[in-house]
């Protein structure tokens, strides 16, 4: 399955869709923030990153997707926020996969980890 590394200073949205995702079989680490991240990122190299819009730290998720996305091209990145989807997408979307509005169900994120993954296979 996939290596995913999740990102959020809110323990709550890294700790329930990893254990979600781990048990889905996907090989998930997490992050509590950018700086951590990019760490994490550089070792683990993700194949989905999902990260928090707003991080409380020198990363906000757009540079955290830029920059882990130079490690790996074909890295895709589901964005999560508090804000509205319609405020995230006035920023840089490239690379982002898609965008989910806090709060969400879980099936949420193994929907949107499924259709990223799939979406990367031949047709």
């Amino acid at each position: 399955m996939a290596k995913i590394l999740i990102v959020d200073d809110e323990e709550g949205y890294r700790l329930y869709p990893s254990q979600v995702l781990t048990h889905e079989g996907h090989n998930v680490r997490t992050a509590a923030s950018g700086r951590d991240a990019i760490e994490v990122g550089a070792e683990f190299i993700p194949d989905v990153l999902i990260t928090d819009w707003r991080l409380q730290s020198s990363f906000d998720g757009l540079a955290l997707a830029k920059a882990i996305r130079a490690i790996n091209p074909m890295l895709l990145t589901i964005m999560i926020t508090g804000f509205s989807a319609h405020d995230v997408v006035e920023s840089d979307r490239a690379g982002i996969f898609r965008i989910l509005e806090k709060p969400f169900d879980l099936d949420d994120v193994v929907t949107a980890v499924h259709d990223a993954l799939t979406s990367r296979q031949p047709a």
